[in-house]
């Protein structure tokens, strides 16, 4: 979902990608506190929004693209 933002050019912050969770939606606490870890872990990046000074845009690290790149090698291989 975050690259597929990212591709789009959304500026989703963490409310908005929270909002577009459909499947196995986890309280709106948890999921802060989950975005918090991911970015002190430098799994993602929360950048300033152009669009509005008060937001964070959620995005992948690259660290994360690389890893999801490696993924898709290793699943594309087993096909």
């Amino acid at each position: 979902m975050l690259e597929k933002f990212e591709q789009d050019d959304v500026d989703n912050g963490i409310e908005d990608t929270f909002d577009s969770i459909s499947i196995a939606k986890p309280k709106k606490l948890a999921f802060v506190q989950f975005c918090s870890f991911l970015s002190q872990s430098q799994s993602i990046n929360l950048e300033p929004s152009p669009l509005k000074k008060s937001k964070k845009t959620v995005r992948l690290s690259k660290n994360s693209k690389k890893a999801l790149v490696n993924v898709r090698k290793k699943l594309g291989s087993l096909s």
